[in-house]
């Protein structure tokens, strides 16, 4: 998944990241399961404005039981101190099979 740095890239900066298990419902990706838990720190190089995170999926349901399934993405702990994460800290995603 895309990380976009916004209003600027001028100095490096981080955050850290991790994939999230969202509330339980029918509809919840389950790590281990359907993708694999990763976190790390993002490091933005003076002028770069696009990181990506490699998240594994799992493939070992069938297309049936994957489609729909949901999971999110943290970022926090931005530095330097002034380093601003939106108030919408989690992003979720959605696994859909697309034949």
């Amino acid at each position: 998944m895309k990380v976009i740095r916004s209003n600027g890239c001028s100095g490096k900066i981080q955050c850290n990241y991790k994939t999230v298990e969202i509330s339980r419902t029918k509809e919840t990706a389950t790590p281990g399961k359907h993708y694999e838990h990763v976190e790390g720190t993002l490091v933005f190089d003076h002028n770069v404005s696009v990181k990506e995170i490699e998240i594994p999926i799992l493939q070992e349901l069938s297309p049936e039981q994957m489609n729909n399934q949901m999971f999110g993405v943290t970022l926090n702990n931005a530095v330097p101190k002034g380093v601003k994460i939106s108030k919408k800290n989690t992003c979720l995603v959605e696994l859909v099979i697309d034949d």
